[in-house]
């Protein structure tokens, strides 16, 4: 909006004249007002590390990505001038997790549930390049953000000088500073060349032994306190395993080499932005 354009949020909750109400769950929309947008940016998504993944919390996540995806297709496909560009979320953890491995956008699926609902995710925003939209697929990593997200979680208890590492710390940490996951968003509507998977990531990962040691530096308080993998396994059984203790590497290779300018590339830069 501070540039200029006009913009309306697609909600369940109408705060404002120009928000347009949609309730996927029950296959509702408010379809005139969908009319006339050049381009769409779809977030909708449970939180994904909120608690265990019970066979009922599964269904939501599932749900919340993949069917509100493919329902909010549909309600495209149905107007009179569609739009132009489709932006929709996913994440790295399609690339499931590995110690070791680099995954740039041309990497394959990897396993677990996660990485099943992001290439149903995906193929669902797929579908609107059949109604002429370019279509970008927003792997989002761990967006760093101190009002909200992990790095809000990870601030009381390392400001208590009880942080550290999860589990081994060996694990890979695929951060991008939130600044930079809004400008990148913002940059892609209007990046023609760009299409696809796009991985919003920042160009230097560390390990999130490396990770907790940076925010306690920032903090000026200890970090050597791990959370053991065994206890947050049994505290969050296969959510600790996919979102909490995974390994991804992964390189933001489209941004890269369509030259989009980082504001914020290092995490020493970044925790100092958004925590001082």
């Amino acid at each position: 909006a501070t540039q200029g354009h006009s913009v309306a949020t697609l909600t369940r909750s109408k705060r404002g004249p120009d928000d347009i109400r949609w309730d996927p769950a029950k296959g509702e929309i408010e379809m005139a007002k969908l009319e006339g947008f050049d381009a769409v940016i779809h977030l909708a998504g449970a939180n994904l590390t909120s608690g265990r993944w019970t066979d009922e919390r599964k269904k939501l996540l599932w749900s919340s990505r993949v069917d509100s995806t493919a329902f909010l297709v549909t309600a495209l496909s149905r107007l009179e001038k569609r739009p132009s560009i489709f932006l929709s979320g996913s994440g790295i953890g399609f690339y499931g997790s590995d110690a070791e491995a680099t995954f740039d956008e041309s990497a394959k699926k990897g396993d677990g549930f996660l990485a099943e609902v992001c290439e149903a995710w995906e193929a669902a925003a797929y579908r609107a390049e059949s109604l002429g939209c370019r279509v970008a697929l927003l792997r989002t990593g761990v967006a760093l953000d101190p009002q909200g997200g992990a790095l809000e979680r990870m601030l009381p208890i390392f400001r208590s000088g009880a942080g550290g590492p999860l589990g081994s710390g060996e694990q890979w940490f695929p951060w991008i500073a939130l600044e930079d996951w809004i400008r990148g968003v913002n940059w892609l509507l209007f990046a023609e060349s760009v299409s696809g998977p796009v991985n919003l990531v920042s160009p230097h990962p560390v390990r999130q032994k490396d990770f907790a040691t940076a925010l306690g530096k920032r903090l000026s308080r200890p970090s050597f306190a791990p959370a053991p993998k065994m206890a947050l396994r049994m505290v969050f059984g296969e959510m600790a395993e996919e979102a909490l203790l995974s390994s991804i590497r992964a390189e933001p290779s489209a941004l890269l080499d369509a030259k989009y300018p980082f504001l914020l590339p290092e995490l020493d830069q970044a925790l100092a932005f958004c925590l001082e």
